[in-house]
């Protein structure tokens, strides 16, 4: 047991070299160090640039998703107004068979009321496609082309260009050299010549 009084032991002073010694910097007070004008105006500069190219990159990604939306709108609009012209296609096939088959019998009165109604109504549909761009793919006359016609019979004649379109079954449409039906068509086939039969 120590047997010095608690006087002596409190006015005990540690040597020099036990002082308490410098404080070490660390980053975090390196960091709160105040930097120089010219390196806080290149840091800020080098922010502004980075910001300013990342909004420059989200303004082309929202251009670019604008632009994607108006054209699948477009492309939608387009295939729903396709579908409904489709649609209208027979009908005015009915009515142009209608007009043909009431004009063999013109004569009656209660007929040519009929002939007026549908040619009326035929005029009226065909305004429809006119509005919509919608035109009849040539026939008669034509060279065949497999892309806007269809080739129901192919008949041999003479006098007539091979792949002649002959006759129309059913008229074709498109619109803005957009197919919407290919044309049903009969096409001529040059007669080949009988080979000669030798003696």
């Amino acid at each position: 047991m120590n047997d010095k009084p608690a006087e002596e032991l409190t006015d005990f002073e540690l040597p020099e070299s036990v002082s308490d010694p410098e404080p070490v910097k660390t980053s975090e007070d390196q960091d709160l160090e105040p930097e120089s004008p010219v390196d806080l105006l290149a840091s800020l500069a080098r922010e502004k640039d980075d910001l300013h190219d990342r909004w420059l990159r989200k303004e082309a990604e929202l251009q670019n998703l604008r632009k994607r939306f108006a054209r699948e709108r477009q492309e939608l609009t387009e295939s729903e107004r396709v579908s409904v012209l489709k649609e209208i296609l027979p009908v005015i096939d009915s009515c142009e068979k209608g007009l043909e088959s009431l004009g063999e019998q013109a004569s009656s009165e209660d007929v040519k009321v009929y002939h007026e109604g549908l040619e009326l109504l035929l005029k009226g549909l065909k305004g429809v496609l006119t509005r919509f761009e919608v035109v009849e793919v040539p026939g008669v006359g034509q060279e065949f082309d497999p892309m806007v016609h269809e080739a129901l019979l192919v008949e041999e004649r003479e006098g007539h260009v091979d792949g002649e379109v002959l006759e129309l079954f059913r008229k074709g449409y498109s619109m803005r050299n957009r197919l919407l039906r290919p044309a049903q068509v009969k096409v001529a086939s040059v007669p080949s010549e009988a080979p000669v039969k030798e003696d």
